[in-house]
């Protein structure tokens, strides 16, 4: 369940990308959106490798993780080609 929920996430965040990268022309550079994904993904994996309680809070920690996954990948490549 938690799969299908970050998943869905981060198809509808990309679905978004418009809106990222006008703000990353107006005023994140792609390294900082890349640092800021890469902690998100980091902070949602810890979390979801701790003892969760709940699915609450298992969806919540999914759903951090699915968020910053959602631009890591597209962006760090934009920044390596």
């Amino acid at each position: 369940r938690s799969a299908t929920t970050a998943v869905s996430l981060m198809a509808a965040a990309r679905m978004l990308a418009e809106l990222i990268a006008f703000l990353e022309a107006h005023k994140i550079n792609p390294i900082g959106l890349l640092f800021v994904s890469a902690v998100l993904a980091c902070l949602g994996l810890f979390w979801l490798g701790t003892d969760l309680g709940s699915l609450t809070m298992i969806l919540v920690a999914a759903t951090v993780y699915s968020l910053g996954k959602a631009f890591f990948w597209p962006t760090m490549l934009g920044v390596a080609g």
